[in-house]
Order: C-alpha cells, then sequence, then structure tokens
C-alpha cells in the first residue's frame, strides 16, 4: 500500500488536488503515531494475541 502512495505522490505536494486536505492531515497522522516506538509494541502484542488464537483453531 505504501509504495501506491508513493507512486501517487511522485512530483506532488499534496494526496488531493492541489491544496492540502483532510487525507493529507490522516496520512501525517497515521504517519508519526506508526513511528512511535509504543505502537510497534502494542502492535506486535496485538499480533501476537492473533497468532495464538490462529494457531488454536
Amino acid at each position: 500500500m505504501a509504495a501506491i502512495l508513493d507512486r501517487h505522490m511522485d512530483g506532488r505536494e499534496f494526496i488531493v488536488d492541489d491544496t492540502i486536505s483532510v487525507a493529507d492531515c490522516v496520512t501525517a497522522y497515521v504517519a508519526r503515531d506508526v513511528a512511535r516506538p509504543a505502537f510497534k509494541r502494542a502492535f506486535d502484542a496485538q499480533f501476537a494475541v492473533f497468532a495464538a488464537a490462529l494457531s488454536r483453531r
């Protein structure tokens, strides 16, 4: 998914049209949150729960 957005953004400053939009704000917010160490810990912990549930099937 990131590769698709990267290709779309090639030569562009904003995701939609020529001005900032909600899409730009959400993308920046998500990127900032995903980069946080706390997000990685929470993601890894939740992934472990899902993996354990699937292994019990």
